[in-house]
């Protein structure tokens, strides 16, 4: 992270806690697959499964692997997101 400013990934970090969509997923109207990752550690499941609830209509997706396993579990991670992609893809046209 050379040369990168720590204020402003401070910042960053800050927006990125602060985040919520409780007061817009209910309002998606597209075809959405969300993707959980059951051991994740930064969005703890939980939190997945609830936007995925928040969602109407979204189909959930689950991988077992942590916030990170689309870097080292891309045998578990690459078939579901494939699987989302097929799904949304299907329910789009």
């Amino acid at each position: 992270m050379s040369g990168t400013d720590p204020a402003a990934l401070a910042q960053a970090t800050r927006a990125l806690f602060r985040f919520s969509s409780r007061n817009w997923a209910s309002n998606i109207a597209v075809p959405t697959a969300v993707l959980v990752t059951t051991r994740d550690k930064v969005v703890p499941a939980r939190r997945q499964y609830a936007l995925a609830a928040a969602i109407p209509g979204a189909k959930r997706f689950e991988v077992d692997g942590t916030h990170f396993a689309c870097a080292d579990k891309q045998t578990n991670f690459v078939p579901e997101l494939v699987a989302a992609c097929d799904h949304v893809d299907a329910a789009a046209a």
